[in-house]
């Protein structure tokens, strides 16, 4: 899914680095910071949706607990903070309209999860 994503990710990483004033590495790298915890908020909604099924489908009496044990350990992780937003979102808006608003309009996926993160 990341390979799949990685095209828009990277041209909104480009699009905010030349519409800023980041000149410093650390300002890059925190811009590149930040779109990174949004795809991973995405994958994580597209990886909550289909993850169980695929699993489920394959292998008979597969912990699913353990899924939500991998989601806690990640929420403690930076590049995660979003994670709880893509998976609400996905959930809420469906899988393919939440990859469709991605790949038309990436920052507006981003305004949508810091939105949602900052009412919760």
């Amino acid at each position: 899914m990341h390979i799949a994503l990685r095209p828009h990710t990277e041209r909104a990483i480009r699009h905010e680095l030349k519409s800023s004033a980041a000149v410093k590495t650390n300002d890059v790298e925190q811009i590149v910071e930040q779109w990174v915890a949004v795809e991973e908020a995405l994958v994580g909604g597209l990886v909550n949706v289909f993850f169980p099924k695929i699993v489920s489908g394959y292998f008979d009496n597969f912990p699913l607990v353990e899924i939500e044990r991998g989601l806690e350990s990640k929420l403690r992780i930076k590049k995660y903070r979003h994670l709880l937003e893509g998976i609400r979102m996905v959930d809420n808006t469906g899988y393919q309209a939440a990859v469709d608003l991605y790949t038309r309009n990436p920052n507006k996926l981003k305004e949508m999860l810091i939105k949602a993160r900052n009412k919760s």
